[in-house]
């Protein structure tokens, strides 16, 4: 027993001893007292011994060390020194004086390292006098430098390599720099399908710098019902509906799957359908397709496809080129009235567009930012129907120029402004154009206080303006307008538009629930509030 006391006893002591950190006890030489008096205690030698000569007292000598005790010399603590060599200045061989030698360091520290020189040293010799100021000059060890030879994903695996380094810009084999990498945090904010476990982190080992990251897939599949009340042409009480349904990300490849149907108080029936995938082969260049069917009632059938190619100029924007082709199909051969006004065509062409986005963090937001432009030349084949006889392969050249941008403005905490603009025309020399080829406008996705695709035109563009009080992140009211035009060769009809309207949106367990009221106008009609249309909708993330 006395043996396993000794054994016990031993084994405490041991932990006691090796528990207990070494402290230094820094004594500074007095020379009025010609004694060594106490000054400080730290833990570290090294950086205390740094963090005196950067506070001023740069001819500082040690005496000696005995049992953890530092005998010091600190000399004269000096305000202005002068310095030479400091590689901030095109003239390095003169010294010249300054008072803020820590910045300086700072600042040679900060382009060392975003230079690939992380372990950079930087040595203050003293050098003489300058008019009885220390003379110091700075001398740069920068050591090897560092590349980034490899990325550890820790959590997520199976991310994009191509988002890895088309979107967060970090490529194998660059310069290592601290502050480029600071700002991935920020990219991965960025979209909606990626988060952070936590901040990025760098092993350096003797022979190779590794990166981890820590991101986190999110649920980011949505379904966005917004059903709406309204009235037909013959003012009968209908309802109508725009239905989305988004899966992003489903593949790892940050692709996403769009389908979008709409049902209108007029009887018309839309479907579209989008793929987009980003980076293929690990490039900055993505697809997207694009396939709509529209469908008016029984009167003609519209189908459209576009094969999109993007080049990722970054993570918020592109610029692409399409290769477009359309057709329509007339549906009421025996009705020779309605023949007058609508064509079969077909049509082929190809477009250049720029698209950019920034994301809000606010969940209810759709975004700080957007702007999209696209201009498309087009070449349409139609067969015109008359009376009396067909006249076949007419061919016509077009123009489609479109616009759409919003900004959000943050007019104080609890306070936004969203400001936006559309704009969209069909141009042609001779301003002909069959019905089933305008664009079909209005709804809660357009044009508020309007039934849902119940404008027809071949130009159109507003302004809209959306104030929102917003007292958290999970709710806000607002006040709404929206003011534009509309032309329609085909009808000969030129008339602006304004709706006013109210709504609210706010986080359900469900998703984001929104309720909206507007009523519209025209030149030729007046505010009805019989009229108005009620929009609701929620979009459910899954």
């Amino acid at each position: 027993m006395r043996f396993l006391g000794y054994i016990f006893f031993f084994f405490i002591q041991t932990i006691l001893l090796f528990g207990q950190e070494k402290k230094y006890h820094f004594l500074r030489y007095n020379d009025d007292t010609k004694s060594y008096t106490k000054d400080f205690e730290s833990k570290n030698l090294d950086s205390s011994l740094d963090s005196l000569q950067k506070t001023g007292y740069y001819t500082l000598t040690i005496d000696s060390i005995k049992n953890e005790k530092v005998y010091l010399n600190k000399g004269k603590l000096y305000q202005t020194i002068w310095v030479k060599n400091n590689e901030l200045f095109e003239n390095k061989n003169n010294y010249f004086p300054t008072n803020n030698l820590d910045s300086i360091l700072n600042k040679i520290a900060t382009i060392n390292t975003n230079q690939g020189y992380p372990f950079a040293q930087i040595k203050l010799i003293p050098n003489g006098f300058e008019q009885n100021e220390q003379k110091i000059e700075l001398v740069l060890d920068k050591g090897n430098q560092r590349k980034i030879d490899g990325v550890k994903l820790v959590g997520y695996e199976k991310l994009s390599k191509g988002y890895l380094r088309h979107g967060l810009n970090i490529k194998t084999g660059e310069v290592y720099n601290e502050q480029k990498l600071a700002t991935i945090s920020t990219l991965m904010q960025q979209t909606n399908y990626i988060a952070e476990a936590q901040l990025p982190q760098t092993l350096f080992k003797p022979d190779s710098t590794i990166l981890y990251l820590y991101p986190r897939k999110v649920n980011s599949n949505y379904f966005d019902g917004v059903l709406g009340f309204g009235t037909d042409d013959n003012g009968d009480f209908r309802l109508n509906g725009n239905v989305q349904l988004s899966l992003n990300n489903v593949f790892n490849s940050l692709e996403e799957i769009r389908l979008n149907w709409i049902g209108t108080a007029n009887k018309n029936t839309s479907l579209n359908i989008g793929v987009k995938v980003p980076y293929l082969f690990k490039s900055a260049i993505g697809s997207e397709t694009n396939f709509k069917l529209f469908k008016q009632d029984s009167v003609f059938v519209n189908l459209d496809f576009s094969e999109r190619l993007f080049y990722q100029l970054n993570l918020n924007s592109n610029i692409g080129v399409s290769g477009i082709i359309q057709s329509s199909n007339f549906l009421l051969e025996d009705d020779s009235y309605l023949k007058s006004s609508y064509d079969d065509y077909s049509k082929i062409g190809f477009g250049l567009s720029y698209h950019y986005f920034l994301k809000h963090p606010f969940r209810l937001m759709e975004g700080k930012s957007m702007l999209n432009v696209v201009v498309n030349s087009i070449r349409k084949k139609e067969k015109n129907f008359s009376w009396t006889e067909d006249l076949e392969n007419k061919t016509v050249n077009q123009i489609e120029v479109g616009l759409k941008t919003f900004r959000l403005f943050e007019l104080s905490k609890k306070h936004f402004l969203k400001a936006g603009a559309e704009f969209r025309g069909l141009l042609t020399k001779d301003d002909d154009f069959s019905e089933n080829e305008l664009y079909r406008i209005g709804g809660f996705g357009s044009f508020r206080g309007f039934n849902e695709e119940s404008i027809t035109t071949n130009m159109y563009g507003f302004l809209s303006a959306d104030y929102r009080f917003v007292p958290s992140e999970a709710f806000y009211i607002g006040l709404f307008a929206d003011y534009g035009f509309i032309d329609n060769k085909r009808a000969n009809l030129n008339t602006s538009l304004l709706s006013l309207g109210t709504g609210i949106s706010f986080l359900t367990k469900m998703g984001i629930f929104n309720l909206s009221y507007a009523v519209g106008k025209t030149d030729e009609t007046s505010f009805d509030f019989k009229e108005s249309k009620i929009h609701f909708g929620i979009l459910s993330q899954f």
